[in-house]
């Protein structure tokens, strides 16, 4: 991250922290557009919660192995999905390397 960001970032958190940036704040949650962003993202956090309650389980009950990394071989991995719909086709990763998958697939 540049030097730019964070600082661009530090004037953001000092901004929301002021009364005016409270007051845009409340005003742009009363908007059509955020309702329907937030619907957006409630919908599809539900999905992902429901996928991820589902491979807990498989784990749990030996339906589905937990792996290493498919990386780094590192032993605590977090499942990835390319597909929701398919909830035991997993991926693999341990943190760092679910993170640069993410920002890869952008």
């Amino acid at each position: 991250m540049n030097k730019y960001t964070l600082k661009h970032r530090e004037a953001q958190k000092r901004y929301k922290a002021s009364l005016a940036g409270k007051l845009t704040e409340k005003k742009y949650r009363l908007t059509e557009k955020f309702k329907q962003a937030h619907k957006r993202y409630i919908s599809k956090q539900q999905e992902h919660n429901k996928i991820y309650k589902l491979v807990f389980e498989a784990t749990k009950t030996g339906i589905l192995l937990k792996k290493p990394c498919e990386i780094c071989g590192k032993q605590f991995a977090m499942a990835h999905h390319d597909d929701y719909n398919k909830p035991y086709e997993v991926k693999w990763f341990c943190h760092v390397h679910h993170a640069e998958y993410h920002k890869k697939r952008r």
